[in-house]
């Protein structure tokens, strides 16, 4: 999504996992644009639930802000995500 150097951007993304022995997160990728040198992750703390999950940065530079979704672990578990929203 692009963004506006200078705006508070807000994000939220809703996620879901099955059981503990996943982990799983959203994360802003850094060192796209400037202001956000570093990647922003946004754990999934939550089991047996959707929940909303939310973060803000403000990028010092236009550009284009990348974010992912990443699970990983357990062996018949599942990580899902619905509703990412990237707002300025």
């Amino acid at each position: 999504r692009a963004v506006k150097g200078g705006e508070l951007c807000s994000f939220s993304g809703a996620a879901y996992r099955s059981n503990s022995a996943v982990t799983a997160y959203f994360r802003i990728l850094g060192g796209r644009v400037g202001g956000v040198a570093n990647d922003i992750t946004v754990s999934v703390t939550n089991t047996g639930t959707w929940n909303t999950y939310t973060t803000s940065f403000t990028p010092s530079e236009d550009g284009v802000i990348e974010v992912v979704f990443e699970a990983y672990g357990g062996t018949s578990h599942q990580a899902l995500c619905h509703d990412v929203n990237l707002t300025q």
